[in-house]
């Protein structure tokens, strides 16, 4: 109750909640949390007079004010998410854990995460309540990104190799990753590899080095798939990839973009009695914990989370410490990590 209270609060005074609360149902479910549940955190809302309730329990948002002084006062680090609190992933709840820990005896660190803050609307009403030294960015979209180098304030972003000519961004060398892949579907006898990447993403630079590795291999069959990020979507990619390949005497190696895509991914070929080696390769690019517990034990392509969060953080001490930022892609060499989903072929 507690934690449901919090987000909601921090919500609510950060300007992602405005006019109205969702209904109960629409919270409970987003929470996962009975409603006497959230009838508790929304009374604790309401004694903090951040919410009052009329007939038809419509919980209508008190306007926050905001003195000019707090307007103008440069803060410290605000971390951006874009997903509530409780639909981010480890990784990013752990990179946010480590940000509050390396900046927090220094500077005050704010947490806002939501689905809302991805319009430039919203980000123009959050960005302007306050002055920060440092907006952290935890994998932005394309278009929030675009608006931050537009805006120019002062940011370091984790994304997936998003190019920048005015943000630092640290990202994996996605285009090692490509060649990587290449070279081993080559080694161990599949055909491939074949690109499973949301449809937002095919513009990135993901694809792009995929597209650029592509044309160094001519002979081999390969190709980029979309899906719209839902387990019916990821199903009908995995399986028009499954069809092209029928009957070929080497099986495709499939790589996916995000770790719970490659779940889903690895759940839609177990679901067909689909045998690794024998039917199919699969590499998951990204690691979460979870990752490790499915069986068959999956391959991916992960960076060491110390190392990657020692180089974020002296990025992020720079921009504090001195307000300098060096623009630009700055990425880190991934490391592959052998699993039963993509076994050697033959004996090679």
């Amino acid at each position: 109750m507690a934690q449901v209270g919090d987000i909601l609060q921090e919500e609510i005074r950060s300007g992602l909640m405005r006019d109205a609360l969702p209904s109960e149902l629409d919270l409970a479910r987003r929470f996962q949390v009975s409603r006497p549940t959230i009838r508790d955190a929304l009374e604790i809302l309401r004694k903090a007079g951040l919410i009052e309730s009329s007939r038809g329990q419509n919980h209508r948002i008190v306007p926050q004010k905001v003195s000019a002084e707090v307007q103008s006062e440069t803060r410290g680090v605000t971390v951006l998410g874009f997903a509530p609190l409780d639909e981010l992933s480890p990784f990013s709840l752990s990179l946010m854990s480590q940000i509050q820990l390396a900046a927090g005896s220094k500077y005050e660190v704010r947490i806002v995460s939501n689905s809302n803050i991805t319009t430039p609307a919203a980000l123009r009403e959050l960005t302007s309540r306050e002055k920060q030294r440092c907006w952290v960015l935890i994998g932005p979209p394309a278009d929030v990104l675009q608006w931050f180098e537009a805006s120019r304030l002062p940011c370091l972003a984790l994304a997936p190799s998003i190019r920048s000519s005015v943000v630092p961004v640290l990202a994996m060398d996605m285009q090692s990753v490509m060649m990587h892949s290449f070279s081993l579907a080559k080694q161990r006898g599949y055909s491939g590899p074949y690109l499973l990447i949301p449809a937002n993403r095919q513009t990135s630079e993901t694809a792009r080095f995929f597209g650029e590795v592509q044309q160094k291999y001519p002979q081999r069959d390969s190709a980029i798939f979309s899906h719209d990020t839902t387990m019916n979507g990821v199903r009908r990619a995995v399986e028009k990839i499954m069809r092209s390949k029928r009957g070929d005497e080497q099986p495709p190696l499939i790589l996916v973009v995000r770790p719970k895509h490659a779940l889903m991914t690895l759940s839609v070929l177990r679901a067909q009695d689909l045998k690794p080696g024998a039917h199919y390769g699969l590499i998951s690019i990204g690691r979460e914990n979870y990752i490790d517990y499915v069986i068959p034990t999956m391959a991916c392509y992960t960076i060491k989370k110390q190392r990657l969060f020692k180089k974020f953080l002296r990025m992020l001490s720079e921009i504090l410490d001195s307000g300098y930022t060096r623009p630009g892609l700055f990425s880190v060499i991934a490391d592959f990590y052998e699993g039963e989903t993509f076994p050697r072929l033959g004996g090679q």
